[in-house]
């Protein structure tokens, strides 16, 4: 469904994004095209487990990781 909507709207309804918060942890949140927030991760300390996370997760479900640098 979600490679239909995107081939039709030209963008996926999802995406993941990493993020610092403001505790200084990495965490990864999911949003919708309406940029509600559907899901969040756990703190993870380092960038790379948040992401290895994220790109797992992108990979089982399509959804594209945006890297952000500052806390939401």
């Amino acid at each position: 469904m979600k490679r239909v909507y995107r081939w039709l709207f030209g963008v996926a309804p999802y995406s993941i994004e990493l993020f610092i918060d403001s505790a200084d942890f990495w965490r990864w949140r999911i949003r919708a095209e309406n940029r509600q927030i559907l899901a969040s991760s756990e703190a993870y300390s380092s960038r790379e487990a948040a992401l290895k996370t994220a790109n797992a997760l992108s990979n089982w479900t399509g959804i594209h990781v945006e890297v952000e640098k500052v806390a939401p």
